[in-house]
C-alpha cells in the first residue's frame, strides 16, 4: 500500500496515456462502423481465424493449414508459414472471450494497453510530456490504427516492441532479466524478431547469439514455406552452392529492392512509401543529431537490421513493409523518446502523422468495410458433409482449395469444420507442386482441374458439392478414403 501511495500519480497517468490511444482509436472507428459486427475477411485474417479456431477445439490434432501441401519437418506442426505461437494465444483468449468474430479486437486492446502501461510505467516514469508523446505517437501512426481492428499479428507484434523497449531499460540499467527467453519466445510469434534481438549482442547478453542463430534455423527448417521463390531462399541457395547464377538472382533481387525503397507508388502503395522514408528519418536524426541519447546505439542497430534484412532477405513493397518496418520502427522510437532530452523532433514525427491521418483514415474504412459484410451462409450445408475425425491422420482432416475469389476463400475457412485445416493451393509458374495431392478434400474449379491436366495429373474425385465458383470433392487419391 505505500509503494501505490508513493506513485499513485505515476500510476494514474501510466494508466491514462495507456488508455487513451486505445479509447481514442475506438472512438474515431466508431463513427464509420460498430465494432461489434466486425469479422475476419482479408486471407490472412481468415487463415488465422481457421488455425486459432481449430487449435481452440482440436490442438495438434487438426488439419494442416500450408501451401500447396509443404508442411513443416516436424510431424505435429500443423500451422502455417507465420508460425504457431499466435494461433495459440488466440485461441487462448478464446477461453475468455468466446468464440466471436471480435476476439481479435479485445485482444489487440489488451496486449496494446498491458505493453504500453509497462513501457510509462517502468521506463518514462514520472515524464509525462514523452508519455503524452508516445501516446499520440501511436495514436497517429496508422499501421497501429489500422491493425488495431484486424485479426492480424502486427497489433501483437507492436505490443511486442514496446515490451522488448522496457526490457533494453533494464539492460541498460545492470539489472539481470532473462532477456533471452523473452527474446525467444518473440521469435517463436515471429522470426525476425530473433535477428533484431541481435542488435542487442553488446549489451554482453552471449545467449542472443543462439536465439538469432535459432531465428534462421526456425525460418528455414522448422516453419512450413511460404514460396521457394524468397530473396532469404536465394541467399541460402548461394551460400550452399555458390554460382554465377544463383549470386546473379540474389543480387538482382537486392538491387531491384533498393530501387523500391525510393520508388514512390500510387494509390495504396504511397502508404508503404510513407513510413519507409519515416523510418530513414528517424535513422539519420538518431545517427547525426541526437548523438547523446541514451538508447542511440541500440536503436541505431535495431534500423540498420531491419533495413538490411528487408533490403537482403525480403521484398520491398506494399504491406510486407507494414509488417516488417512498422514493429522497428515503434522499438526505435520508443527508445529514442525515452532516452533523449530534447522532443522537438519526436513532436514533429506526431504532428507529420497527424497531417497524413487525412490520407490514410479514408483508406483505411475504405477497405475495413469488407470486415462488415453481411456474412452469407450458402456454405453452412458444407459442414454436415466435410467431417472432423480426431482419429485419421491430419492431412485426412485437411481441405486444400484454389480459387482467386479471396471473398470465397474467406467464407470456406470461416464455415468448415472446427479441426478442418485449410490449406491453399497456388497454381501458378515455377512454384513447387507435388502430386499426387495429400489432402483428403479439396476445392477445384475448373481452371484449376485444367491447370493439373497441363501438369500429365488427372486427380480422381468424388464430388461432395457443387457450387458455382467450385466443386467440393473426396480425394480419391489421398489415403483417406481406401478401403482397408
Amino acid at each position: 500500500m505505500q509503494y501505490l501511495e508513493e506513485n499513485k500519480k505515476r500510476i494514474i497517468f501510466s494508466f491514462i496515456f495507456s488508455l487513451a490511444p486505445l479509447l481514442l482509436s475506438f472512438f474515431i472507428f466508431s463513427f464509420y462502423f460498430d465494432p461489434s459486427y466486425f469479422q475476419p475477411y482479408y486471407s490472412d485474417e481468415v487463415h488465422y481465424w481457421n488455425e486459432i479456431r481449430n487449435f481452440y477445439h482440436a490442438g495438434f490434432r487438426s488439419g494442416y493449414t500450408v501451401i500447396n501441401e509443404q508442411k513443416s519437418l516436424v510431424p505435429f506442426f500443423t500451422f502455417g508459414p507465420h508460425g504457431p505461437f499466435f494461433p495459440m494465444i488466440g485461441a487462448f483468449m478464446m477461453l475468455l472471450w468466446g468464440e466471436h468474430y471480435t476476439l481479435p479486437l479485445f485482444f489487440n486492446a489488451l496486449f496494446s494497453f498491458l505493453s504500453l502501461f509497462t513501457f510509462n510505467f517502468i521506463v518514462l516514469k514520472n515524464n509525462f510530456l514523452k508519455m503524452f508523446i508516445f501516446s499520440f505517437f501511436l495514436l497517429s501512426f496508422w499501421p497501429f490504427y489500422n491493425f488495431m481492428f484486424s485479426l492480424m499479428q502486427e497489433s501483437l507484434n507492436y505490443s511486442i516492441s514496446i515490451l522488448i523497449s522496457v526490457a533494453i531499460f533494464y539492460l541498460r540499467e545492470k539489472r539481470k532479466i532473462p532477456f533471452w527467453i523473452f527474446s525467444f519466445v518473440s521469435t517463436m510469434l515471429r522470426a525476425s524478431w530473433g535477428v533484431i534481438c541481435f542488435a542487442l549482442l553488446f549489451l554482453k547478453d552471449k545467449k542472443v547469439i543462439l536465439i538469432f542463430l535459432f531465428s534462421l534455423l526456425w525460418m528455414k527448417f522448422i516453419l512450413p514455406p511460404y514460396s521457394r521463390i524468397t530473396p532469404f531462399n536465394k541467399l541460402i541457395a548461394f551460400i550452399l552452392g555458390p554460382s554465377f547464377a544463383s549470386w546473379n538472382d540474389f543480387f538482382f533481387i537486392f538491387l531491384n529492392n533498393i530501387k523500391k525503397y525510393f520508388f514512390l507508388y500510387k494509390g495504396s502503395e504511397i502508404i508503404p512509401f510513407f513510413f519507409r522514408i519515416e523510418l530513414l528519418i528517424v535513422f539519420f536524426y538518431a545517427l547525426l543529431f541526437d548523438k547523446k541519447n541514451f538508447f542511440r546505439r541500440e536503436s541505431l542497430m535495431i534500423l540498420s537490421l531491419s533495413l538490411g534484412m528487408l533490403l537482403f532477405l525480403y521484398e520491398v513493397g506494399g504491406w510486407r513493409d507494414l509488417r516488417f518496418l512498422a514493429p522497428s520502427l515503434v522499438l526505435s522510437l520508443a527508445l529514442l523518446i525515452a532516452g533523449g532530452k530534447k522532443n522537438a523532433f519526436f513532436l514533429f514525427i506526431v504532428a507529420a502523422q497527424f497531417l497524413s491521418a487525412f490520407y490514410f483514415l479514408p483508406f483505411s474504412h475504405q477497405i475495413k468495410k469488407n470486415n462488415f459484410l453481411k456474412e452469407s451462409d450458402h456454405l453452412l450445408e458444407i459442414r454436415k458433409k466435410i467431417v472432423f475425425d480426431p482419429l485419421k491422420e491430419r492431412w485426412c482432416n485437411t481441405l486444400l482449395i484454389n480459387t482467386p475469389d479471396e471473398e470465397l476463400m474467406g467464407e470456406i475457412m470461416k464455415n468448415v469444420p472446427s479441426g478442418i485445416g485449410v490449406s491453399v493451393l497456388h497454381l501458378i509458374d515455377n512454384v513447387e507442386v507435388s502430386l499426387p495431392f495429400k489432402s483428403g478434400y479439396l476445392f477445384l474449379n475448373s481452371w484449376s482441374i485444367g491447370e493439373l491436366h497441363k501438369r500429365g495429373y488427372y486427380p480422381r474425385l468424388k464430388k461432395i458439392e457443387s457450387f458455382a465458383s467450385g466443386v467440393f470433392y473426396e480425394n480419391r487419391d489421398s489415403s483417406c478414403f481406401r478401403k482397408k
